[in-house]
């Protein structure tokens, strides 16, 4: 039977704009992006007519508003600010690793138009999808517009983007060449988000089934010695890579130029570099709950972090810099850290997820005044300058699938978190 779907009458008339300005770009042969944005927003509407009777029901935080992008088929949900609900799309294949990568305020050769707020990419099993960010000034805008989609070979556990060597980086496992870092392209000529080459661990594997390569970062510019290159994670290791352009396509380099023993005997699980001005801070996390900062300004000599901070029980899963002398951890165990990096030998305070479950993710707000906290149980919101305070809750719980990662815009304030079956939420007006 046919599903039915009624339309306000704002999304009745941006459906209508967007067709209309397609079929003009369609007849004046002008290159056509209202045409994907047109085709989103009908694929959005067709799925919505499905699942609006059963999301009738489901309960959602009035601040929230949901965004699915399948990875088959990535989709643009249209805002209302806030909404009564928000509908729940059923995904055609779910994802088992979704990443969000902090959103930049521009790309090469990509236009921003009226209320741009940035790009954002996005990961999940076979696919990488772009999106453009909107500051959500009208209230029948959208908040993201996929722009476009790519199909990858590689499934992605943490991507970085870095506008300046035009390059997008993964810590990936490809489907027949097992773990590495897949750098792919940020130019459109190339093929936007196309996977260019690979970084290839060290050989000598480690008896072990775990992903050893978790996590990578972006060192572009933080020393004169570190241009274009990335800090990876192997195991107990740190590599550096340095990226290149006109790279063979699809090769696969093993030429790390350093690399050093960051955890021994334990395997990194985060890693964290500094933005604030100046710093060449970057801290690592692992699974043996040890936190180390390294000063990239020298080599490591004999291995030995700058400082090392040990107080989690169980893996370390998020890490931010709030200040120039204040680091927040989070964990499996549970707890979220605040240090004082003048007196690292226990924590400035202590809070707890509610529940006591795993800590998954944790981000820190625009202003540095809040961190947003993943849970198991759900979503929540830290005050940094109250630590001792109870966490709120940004959605009721316990969700049916936690959020896996999430990020901040810097320009809306908005909230981005991806989860398990390869959709992302935004979440307004937290900080």
């Amino acid at each position: 039977m046919a599903a039915t779907l009624v339309l306000e009458r704002g999304e009745l008339q941006q459906t209508v704009d967007l067709l209309k300005a397609a079929l003009a770009e369609l007849t004046t042969g002008r290159p056509a992006p209202s045409v994907s944005a047109a085709t989103n927003q009908m694929q959005q509407l067709a799925l919505a007519a499905n699942a609006q009777p059963a999301a009738a029901a489901a309960a959602q935080a009035p601040t929230a508003a949901a965004r699915a992008a399948p990875p088959a088929v990535p989709i643009a949900a249209p805002v209302s600010a806030p909404p009564p609900a928000a509908l729940s799309v059923p995904q055609p294949r779910p994802a088992s690793l979704p990443v969000v990568q902090q959103p930049v305020p521009s790309l090469p050769g990509l236009p921003g138009g009226d209320g741009h707020a940035g790009w954002l990419v996005s990961g999940s099993q076979g696919t990488l999808n772009l999106w453009e960010t909107n500051r959500g000034t009208d209230a029948t805008e959208m908040a993201l517009l996929c722009m476009h989609s790519q199909a990858v070979d590689v499934a992605c556990s943490k991507l970085v983007l870095e506008p300046a060597t035009k390059f997008l980086f993964g810590a990936a496992a490809h489907s027949s060449k097992g773990e590495c870092i897949s750098v792919h392209s940020l130019d459109a000529e190339l093929g936007l988000l196309a996977l260019r080459y690979q970084f290839a661990p060290p050989p000598g594997r480690p008896a072990t089934s775990q992903r050893l390569m978790q996590q990578v970062v972006s060192v572009h510019g933080m020393t004169p010695g570190l241009r274009s290159s990335i800090v990876a994670s192997y195991g107990e290791r740190l590599l550096v890579f340095e990226a290149k352009a006109g790279v063979r396509a699809h090769s696969v380099l093993h030429d790390a130029t350093f690399h050093f023993v960051a955890h021994p005997g334990s395997v990194v699980t985060c890693l964290h570099r500094s933005a604030i001005e100046g710093s060449c801070s970057l801290v690592s996390g692992a699974a043996n709950g040890a936190v180390h900062l390294w000063d990239l300004k020298v080599p490591p000599q004999n291995n030995a972090p700058a400082l090392r901070m040990l107080r989690h029980s169980q893996p370390v899963t998020g890490l931010c810099l709030v200040s120039d002398d204040r680091l927040a951890s989070s964990s499996m165990d549970g707890s979220v850290l605040l240090w004082d990096l003048r007196r690292p030998g226990s924590p400035l305070h202590t809070a707890t997820a509610p529940g006591g479950v795993a800590v998954l993710r944790i981000a820190p707000g625009p202003w540095g005044d809040i961190l947003a906290v993943a849970s198991q149980a759900g979503l929540h919101c830290l005050e940094l300058f109250d630590f001792g305070a109870p966490m709120a809750d940004i959605t009721p719980g316990p969700l049916a699938r936690p959020f896996s990662d999430i990020v901040f815009n810097s320009v809306t304030h908005d909230l981005y978190a991806g989860s398990s079956n390869g959709s992302v939420q935004v979440f307004s007006r937290l900080a």
